[in-house]
């Protein structure tokens, strides 16, 4: 048997095999039902065009009911309310405009190229030398920077060296004054604090391209060097390791903010 209910009418009859659509049109007239009104069976809600497909099995529940309207007019009046409340705080509220002004000012810090550096030694093939000592860049913060440095030297022409060199071991160093008269090596890393003033140094070669620095606790406005403590090479053993582009090597040298 099968219940069926629309508001306060019920009824109980043997419906069993007929779809919904055919159980409301019996009961249309009988019980009332609008065709607005939402069919459920056994608690769960079923779209309209879907109660031709669906049929009822025994003890089946099946109910019809108006959807409420209650709920959209709540919904409905909310919308208006924001609506106007928006409108009145829309001509209520004043308003105002801030610049925060910023000191604009150049680099942080000028690096140039040493006005008298280091000259390359001549080189024949299967030739082992030293790399000359001597100034490679001034380095110069600016005045009312204070923050702390990295300083970054590459060899920026490995591809080329690669052919003229079977190793370049270039030690650089980063002092306070300059070559004729280096009085103290600038702090590199904690570690390196430890050694004497001679053992600071980082190696360019042409496997890493690149050394760095670390320029802290200098005076602004003061001048910095970075120095080239020697080191060695030793040319290939091909007649090609004799051309000059394959022997003499391109640095360059940039300064940025310390992380």
């Amino acid at each position: 048997m099968v219940e069926i209910k629309y508001g306060e009418h019920y009824e109980v009859a043997d419906l069993a095999g007929k779809s919904v659509a055919e159980v409301r049109e019996l009961y249309k007239e009988e019980l009332g039902i609008p065709d607005k009104a939402q069919a459920s069976l056994d608690g769960k809600g079923i779209r309209k065009k879907l109660e031709p497909k669906i049929e009822l099995n025994d003890d089946a529940e099946l109910s019809f009911a108006e959807k409420s309207r209650r709920g959209l007019f709540f919904i409905g009046a909310m919308v208006l309310a924001i609506a106007i409340t928006s409108g009145i705080f829309a001509y209520t509220y004043t308003t105002a405009t801030l610049t925060l002004a910023a000191t604009p000012k150049g680099e942080f810090a000028e690096v140039i190229k040493d006005a008298s550096p280091p000259s390359w030694p001549t080189v024949w093939n299967r030739w082992k030398g030293v790399v000359p000592p001597g100034d490679l860049f001034d380095i110069t913060p600016e005045a009312t920077y204070t923050g702390d440095l990295v300083v970054k030297v590459y060899l920026t022409n490995q591809a080329s060296l690669v052919t003229g060199y079977q190793h370049l071991n270039i030690k650089l160093q980063l002092w306070d004054d300059v070559a004729a008269n280096h009085g103290t090596a600038v702090n590199m890393t904690d570690w390196q604090n430890a050694y004497a003033d001679t053992a600071r140094f980082e190696l360019l070669t042409m496997e890493n391209g690149m050394a760095t620095f670390a320029l802290q606790g200098y005076t602004a406005g003061n001048t910095y060097y970075i120095y080239s403590a020697g080191g060695t090479f030793q040319t290939q053993p091909w007649k090609a390791a004799t051309a000059a582009g394959n022997l003499s090597p391109d640095f360059f040298c940039e300064v940025i903010q310390s992380d």
